[in-house]
């Protein structure tokens, strides 16, 4: 049995024109490379932004400045009694244990 295929699966265009589609696929695919590969050289060399911290400006004339209560002080907890320790006397000796084998 002989499969035949509708449409070669080779570009050798040499004595045809190239089809128009394939143009066309080519370009859009190479365009989309070319952007991608800028985004990416641009982000990865490219300084990040200043960031410019603004201070607040100085106050000048008749206002008050109202500073926020201090909180209360905490005392600190009264300390802990430690639990007496414990001596346990060590376990009177036993003698060996022995085993017979017959």
């Amino acid at each position: 049995m002989i499969a035949h295929q509708s449409a070669p699966l080779t570009f050798d265009f040499r004595g045809a024109e190239r089809p128009r589609r394939l143009t066309t696929a080519l370009l859009i695919a190479g365009s989309v490379h070319v952007a991608l590969g800028a985004y990416v050289a641009y982000m990865k060399f490219s300084p990040p932004p200043a960031q410019i911290e603004t201070a607040a400006p100085p106050l000048v004339g008749p206002w008050v400045t109202i500073e926020p209560p201090t909180p209360p002080k905490s005392h600190p907890p009264p300390p802990r009694e430690k639990p007496p320790i414990r001596i346990h006397e060590a376990a009177p000796p036993q003698a060996p244990r022995t085993s017979i084998r017959s």
